[in-house]
């Protein structure tokens, strides 16, 4: 009975649950990854990954299917490199463009203060219409930048659910427009293409 209670406390808050749990085989390799590169003077050290909550990823019973992945982006001497980490398999660094990490340095304080709208619709009434807001779903991707900085240390987490909903049911989405021109989404598209070669083994 206990055991029982226990799955389904997990299966009903499977967001915590498999949040902790998904990262844990790669974390102590990436730890030691930014511990290494700051003990030689990295300029800038940014852990970057895109959790997905809300369903579970299985691998094959005879094969490894990648799915706990994180880079490690860093600067030096006017280059930038790239690692990856994942469940199945050791990567080598690889020099990348600097795009991602300039900008990142160059917007920084715009980045950290950003705020992304809740989605918001407007529903009509006998008197008056009203403003709904959502505040979230509980299966969505998140974009994820933990930044080593100097001695700044910051986590830039990007939902993506207030970025492609554009419509709840027939309502649209208020503040889709202007959640397009934030910051937030444009480190977001900068990230995704800049990491996109590296996405499959090298």
């Amino acid at each position: 009975m206990r055991f029982i209670s226990l799955l389904t406390l997990c299966l009903i808050f499977s967001f915590s649950c498999f949040a902790q749990d998904e990262y844990s085989a790669i974390d102590p390799m990436v730890d030691a990854k930014i511990q290494a590169l700051g003990q030689k003077n990295a300029d800038i050290m940014v852990c970057y990954y895109e959790p997905c909550y809300g369903s579970f990823m299985r691998s094959s019973r005879d094969s490894c299917t990648a799915f706990s992945i994180k880079y490690v982006l860093w600067g030096v001497k006017k280059k930038c490199f790239i690692q990856r980490f994942d469940n199945c398999r050791s990567y080598s660094p690889v020099e990348m463009n600097p795009r991602l990490l300039s900008f990142i340095q160059n917007n920084y304080s715009n980045i950290k203060t950003a705020k992304l709208k809740n989605m918001a619709y407007k529903t009509k009434g006998n008197v008056k219409d009203s403003i709904q807001e959502i505040y979230g779903e509980d299966h969505s991707c998140h974009y994820i930048f933990e930044v080593h900085w100097g001695k700044q240390r910051d986590t830039i987490d990007i939902d993506d659910f207030p970025l492609e909903a554009s419509y709840d049911s027939a309502h649209p989405n208020l503040n889709f427009a202007e959640n397009q021109k934030n910051i937030l989404n444009e480190l977001r598209n900068v990230a995704v293409k800049e990491v996109q070669y590296y996405l499959k083994p090298n």
